[in-house]
């Protein structure tokens, strides 16, 4: 039995539970991961995930070595699928999203949003709001190094409370740091598409190693941002942040 204290942090999320079977709030959170996941695309990805797909109502961190190794392709699959009544908002991507490509692989452009934020307290409102906002399947974001609690605990709360899947997306550099995030998986690429590790997950340990193959043209995804966004998004597809 926890101590009053400990309750108190384990119902505000802040206490990370590993695999126990007897655990009520372990069984709670499987019970609603079931009701809110659907297939990765993945099977080695879905058998690493309790419930059998990405996590709706959580924020996971992917770190990368760079962007564009195939982080897009990673959730294409799973996007189709929820994209369908969904807007997928892209926040201060690097680059820009290909949407031909993504109407290939069965994503519509007219549910893109592109959103550039001019600084980092315009880019936290912009995710905070599309998190919470219950319109989003997916929100999209590419974050700084240096992550504060403060932070990502409302992040993960607004997410938690609209079951929206966040994915924050970050250099490995930040990989011995420590988040209240609840899933975190260190990606890099391989000759035949990208290795995959967690380093945490929601009632689970970390992972070994595990490769998964992809198209040789899932880079494609993603394009250099020199040209403009009109080009590859519809006009009701993009929208400008302007800070308030």
């Amino acid at each position: 039995m926890l101590s009053p204290s400990l309750n108190l942090l384990s119902k505000q999320g802040l206490i990370w539970h590993g695999d126990n079977p007897t655990s009520k709030t372990l069984q709670n959170s499987v019970e609603h991961d079931n009701a809110e996941r659907s297939s990765t695309g993945f099977k080695q990805l879905d058998a690493l995930l309790g419930s059998k797909g990405w996590p709706s109502g959580d924020v996971m961190e992917i770190l990368t070595p760079q962007p564009g190794i195939g982080e897009l392709s990673l959730l294409t699959p799973w996007l189709k699928q929820a994209s369908k009544s969904k807007k997928v908002a892209f926040i201060n991507p690097p680059f820009i999203p290909n949407a031909k490509l993504l109407e290939l692989r069965g994503v519509a452009s007219r549910q893109l949003w592109l959103i550039n934020a001019p600084n980092q307290k315009d880019t936290l409102w912009a995710q905070y709001q599309c998190l919470k906002s219950g319109l989003c399947c997916a929100v999209l974001m590419w974050s700084p190094i240096k992550a504060d609690t403060t932070s990502t605990r409302k992040l993960q709360l607004a997410a938690k409370d609209s079951n929206t899947l966040g994915v924050s997306f970050r250099s490995e550099k930040a990989i011995n740091q420590s988040t209240l995030f609840p899933y975190r998986i260190h990606m890099k690429p391989n000759e035949n598409g990208v290795d995959i590790r967690f380093l945490k997950r929601r009632g689970g340990w970390e992972t070994d190693t595990i490769s998964i193959e992809m198209h040789t043209h899932y880079r494609r995804l993603a394009q250099p941002n020199t040209t403009t966004p009109s080009s590859n998004l519809g006009s009701d597809s993009l929208l400008t942040l302007s800070a308030i």
